[in-house]
């Protein structure tokens, strides 16, 4: 194998490595301790550090993320955003709205009725077809079920993967208060909610994996490891 010598601008993206580990590095766990940094043809330069979770997410992975990011999010046009529930993903979901004017579509919304009763499967399919069969969107929510639809529709994805405890405790927080992504106010934590909660690192995830897998090379696949990972590229995206 022939390695080139390092010049001047390795050297440049070097220093701009050390720099975001620098105030990102976390001692105590040992995290954020490998950085990587991306520089683009236009000459604008992306950097990542490493996150652990339970697939973890490497230095380079959130580099070139943060990449296609910000070079392809002004041409995202068919949008989805899937994560635990609890992960914030219709709170991410608006302020993609808000920042691409893409109408956002919520499926809990087409799911769920007001009086607490669910729709039919045909008639939840044909709606999300008509929506799928337009020209932009972005639309939150999993239901796995429909997800490979989705995927074949869509030209980005973004998913949510957060610690399942920080997941729960957003869920426990947003009891009896009023949502723009329900039909009604939840005023209780219902078991089979619940262990479809406690499931979903183990039931859904691996599956939502494999399903983004199949799609890598003909989707932008973004994927959010914290909170701060999603606010992060907002901002970026701002710029």
């Amino acid at each position: 194998m022939n390695l080139e010598p390092i010049n001047e601008s390795d050297k440049e993206l070097i220093e701009i490595v050390r720099n975001a580990i620098i105030p990102n590095y976390d001692g105590e766990n040992f995290n954020h301790t490998v950085g990587a940094a991306v520089r683009c043809r236009n000459g604008k330069v992306y950097t990542g550090v490493n996150v652990y979770s339970i697939h973890g997410a490497c230095a380079e992975q959130v580099a070139i993320g943060a990449a296609s990011f910000c070079l392809c999010g002004t041409a995202m046009k068919k949008v989805l955003v899937i994560g635990c529930p609890g992960a914030g993903k219709s709170t991410f979901a608006r302020k993609l709205r808000d920042l691409t004017g893409l109408p956002l579509y919520y499926l809990d919304m087409i799911w769920h009725k007001p009086d607490g009763t669910n729709v039919s499967r045909d008639f939840f399919d044909d709606s999300l077809k008509e929506i799928l069969n337009r020209d932009q969107w972005i639309i939150d929510g999993n239901y796995l079920r429909t997800l490979g639809m989705r995927l074949e529709a869509c030209d980005t994805v973004f998913l949510l993967d957060y610690p399942l405890e920080l997941c729960i405790k957003s869920i426990k927080g947003r009891m009896g208060k009023k949502r723009e992504d329900m039909p009604w106010i939840e005023d209780g934590y219902d078991e089979e909610f619940n262990q479809e909660v406690l499931d979903f690192p183990s039931e859904q995830l691996p599956k939502i994996y494999d399903m983004l897998n199949n799609y890598r090379n003909e989707k932008n696949v973004i994927i959010f490891s914290s909170r701060d990972e999603a606010s992060d590229y907002i901002r970026r995206y701002k710029k």
